[in-house]
Order: C-alpha cells, then sequence, then structure tokens
C-alpha cells in the first residue's frame, strides 16, 4: 500500500522535527544497563534505547553508590588514546558514534550506566500510526504537513505562508513549554 499525499506530508513533518528538543522527547534513565568487564563497545543488544539516542548531554557510571559523570569524547580522540585493547578500569571518557556507545578505559567492572538527553522515535509506515509526535505534537504537525501539502502538492504560495505562520507558532508555543518545564527559577533571599 502506498502512503497518500497527507500521510507524506506528516510523515515528512516529524521527519523535519524529530532533531528538535522539546520535553516530550527528553530523557533520564536510571539504571539503563550495566558495564560488562572487558567490553568496550555497546550496542542496541546490550541496551535498545541506544538505537534511539539522538543526543546525550550527560552519561554518568555509578560506582559504590556514587554517580560518576564521563567525558564525552569524540570517536577520533577514541581510537588515539584506546591502544592497549587489555588496559581495563573505571570509564572516565565515552563516545557515541554511529549508534554505538565507546567507554575508556575499557569497563574493568560491572558499572550501572544512566543516560541524559533526547531520544527519536520510530518513524511512522500506516497513517494510522502514532506516536508521541502525533499526540504530543499534533498542533505542530498538523500545521508542517499542512504547509508541505499547500506548498508541493496545491501549490498555492498564500496558504503556504498562512501554514509557516502556524507552524511558526506551534514551534514557539511547544519551545516555552518545554522551557517551562525546566527548573530555571531562582530563590531570591530576603531580609526579614
Amino acid at each position: 500500500m502506498s502512503a497518500s499525499p497527507i500521510q507524506l506530508a506528516i510523515f515528512d513533518a516529524i521527519s523535519f522535527w524529530q532533531a528538535e528538543r522539546f520535553w516530550f522527547n527528553e530523557y533520564r534513565t536510571t539504571n539503563a544497563f550495566t558495564t560488562v568487564v572487558g567490553q568496550e563497545w555497546y550496542t542496541a543488544s546490550d541496551w535498545p534505547d541506544i538505537a534511539t539516542i539522538l543526543h546525550i548531554d550527560k552519561l554518568s557510571v555509578l560506582i559504590s553508590g556514587n554517580r560518576y559523570f564521563m567525558t564525552p569524547r569524540t570517536e577520533q580522540y577514541m581510537e588515539d588514546v584506546s591502544i592497549n585493547p587489555s588496559w581495563s578500569g573505571q570509564p572516565k571518557d565515552y563516545s557515541f558514534y554511529n549508534f554505538r556507545l565507546r567507554f575508556y578505559p575499557i569497563p574493568g567492572g560491572l558499572y550501572p550506566v544512566n543516560v541524559e538527553g533526547t531520544k527519536f522515535f520510530p518513524p511512522l509506515s500506516q497513517g494510522t500510526d502514532s506516536n508521541i509526535w502525533t499526540t504530543s505534537a499534533e498542533a505542530l504537525i498538523r500545521a508542517t504537513a499542512k504547509m508541505y501539502l499547500y506548498r508541493d502538492t496545491m501549490q498555492d504560495d498564500d496558504r503556504t505562508q498562512a501554514m509557516a505562520q502556524a507552524m511558526n507558532f506551534e514551534s514557539q508555543s511547544l519551545r516555552a513549554g518545554t522551557i517551562r518545564r525546566v527548573a530555571t527559577r531562582r530563590f531570591r533571599p530576603t531580609n526579614f
């Protein structure tokens, strides 16, 4: 079954916004997975959510009840420092490349791993499918999909512009909702 222009526009709208950070695609894990002694690389077979990570804000390991945040590194850096595959210890650095996590030093123990960041959701394939984008961001996806339809299918510049404005309004609304959910307010001391 081939997708209709409306379905394609919805799929394209989700794809367009997928990399944007909103409150509903942020996540924080608690003991997502545990490292394995001597294992340097971790993939979706070790923890299925690795395949859905969009961006890692913080990654930590738990050692003796204490959380140690690891330093993000490039894959090139990891290649340069990981010259001895038998050297292991408490991991201090990590890289995330091609949906694989790599730790250095290679874990010498069993360390629970915690991840904070954003994730993406598998694409929709059927017109009846739904995910967080068609529920929590429904108005944004609807406006974006309509903009695509007016632009690409109907070739109506006026309505395209109107939907572009609606899309911008909905994206600003979601961004504002995301900011409101972040605990950034500060209390100021007062003299009594």
